[in-house]
Order: C-alpha cells, then sequence, then structure tokens
C-alpha cells in the first residue's frame, strides 16, 4: 500500500547497498542520481516532478544498488512497496509499470548518453538547455549539471556567461 511522504532536501531516498524494493513516486520535487567514482560523486540522472524514483537495475537484479539518489529539493510523494511485483505469481499484473519504468529510464539514460557524446562543453550545456525540463534547468545547482555534463564547475559558468551561454 502505498504511503505519503515528504522527504526534505539533502536526504536520500535511495543508497547503496540497499536492494531495490520499493519506489518513490514523487508528485513534486527535484533529485539526481549518482555513482561514486575514485571518490568523486558522478550525476547520472536529474529528475523532477511527476516521475518514479528507484534504482532500476537494482530492482531488476535484485542486486545492491550502485547509485544514490538525493533529493535536491524538498520532495513530496508517495513510497510504493514493489513486492508484489517481485512475486511470481502477481508479477504479470505489474508488467504495464515495469514496461513503463524500463522505458522511462532508458529515455533518461539514453539523453544522458546523448549529452556527453557531444564534443564541447558548450554544446553540452546547449543539449541539456534544449532536452531536459525547465525546472531541471532552472533549479538544479550548477555543482550538479557540471557533473552531469562532465565538466568542471568552472567551464560551466565560463560557458553560461559566455556567448554559448545565451
Amino acid at each position: 500500500m502505498a504511503r505519503p511522504a515528504r522527504v526534505p532536501r539533502g536526504e536520500h531516498l535511495f543508497r547503496p547497498p540497499e536492494v531495490c524494493r520499493r519506489l518513490f513516486f514523487m508528485a513534486q520535487g527535484l533529485v539526481r542520481s549518482y555513482y561514486l567514482f575514485d571518490d568523486k560523486e558522478v550525476n547520472l540522472r536529474l529528475i523532477c516532478d511527476g516521475s518514479a524514483v528507484l534504482p532500476l537495475t537494482s530492482l531488476v537484479t535484485q542486486q545492491p544498488a550502485q547509485e544514490h539518489i538525493q533529493c535536491l529539493a524538498d520532495c513530496e510523494g508517495w513510497w510504493l512497496p514493489l513486492d508484489d511485483m517481485l512475486r511470481p505469481a502477481t508479477a504479470a499484473a505489474w508488467e504495464p509499470l515495469r514496461r513503463v519504468l524500463a522505458e522511462r529510464h532508458y529515455l533518461s539514460m539514453e539523453r544522458r548518453l546523448l549529452t556527453i557524446q557531444y564534443k564541447s562543453a558548450a554544446q553540452r550545456w546547449r543539449y541539456f538547455r534544449q532536452t531536459m525540463e525547465p525546472r531541471i534547468v532552472a533549479e538544479t545547482p550548477a555543482l550538479h549539471v557540471a557533473s552531469y555534463l562532465g565538466v568542471t564547475p568552472e567551464s560551466l559558468s565560463r560557458i553560461k556567461h559566455g556567448p554559448a551561454g545565451a
């Protein structure tokens, strides 16, 4: 049964080595998904209002999550346990939700891959502004946008304030 929740900015929804057995349906908020590489946080996804938030790989494999999911703003939504989705006897009824989760996750990760495929930081920034939800562009701290784009915060600042940032 879904239960309402309010999660404050800075709190984590998921952390390794948690195994995903629930999802957070975020009615309102802003979160980032990241992993650690050489003690550096690398942002994978930026997610806002109206989204299901979970470490999908952990749900699919039922292995410990490798990604952290942290609130960048106060978040409101519902925690939904996924025990029924994982039981063979009831899994078929959950197939439409699983498909939607997989499709949205795929599209998010494809957008991330396309973003980092651009050669210059200015091209990455332009693609980010064109394809991301307006709330993500407007409210995500520059440090996290830079990580998502694979550039330094200083480079992002120069791009945003230079001719390419317009």
